[in-house]
């Protein structure tokens, strides 16, 4: 079923992505400070969460 395998693909580019941001965060973490890395992750995760389902 192409339409299974379209999803698949894409689940896993999501899962890549976000693993990849995983580790940007983590550096950010580092660099930025917790307040501002706060803020920002969290407008990140609400704008991204649905902007991939579409």
């Amino acid at each position: 079923n192409l339409d299974a395998f379209v999803h698949e693909q894409r689940f896993k580019l999501i899962y890549q992505w976000r693993q990849q941001r995983a580790s940007i965060d983590l550096a950010c973490r580092t660099v930025c400070g917790p307040a501002q890395e706060r803020s920002s992750l969290l407008n990140l995760s609400r704008s991204s969460r649905y902007g991939s389902m579409s």
